[in-house]
């Protein structure tokens, strides 16, 4: 499960997810004690947002450009 994880913080990272996005799928959200006690929301609608645009994102890097798409992803990461 850890690798599953880091998969996506990794790629979701690449795609510009934000920090709250990639953490309110990995079940880290509540990181502090006032928001583990006093914000009790549990951010399903956004968690279902954000998985579902990693879904489409899948099913772009799964595709027969897949590989390609990656890598002009991580050649703009590098001229920025």
């Amino acid at each position: 499960m850890r690798d599953i994880r880091r998969t996506f913080k990794t790629l979701a990272r690449m795609l510009h997810y934000t920090e709250n996005e990639k953490d309110i799928v990995n079940q880290h959200a509540n990181k502090s004690i006032g928001k583990k006690h006093y914000d009790r929301y549990n951010y399903i609608i956004k968690k279902r947002e954000t998985t579902l645009k990693w879904e489409k994102a899948l099913q772009v890097l799964l595709s027969k450009n897949g590989l390609d798409e990656i890598n002009l992803i991580i050649e703009k990461e590098k001229t920025l």
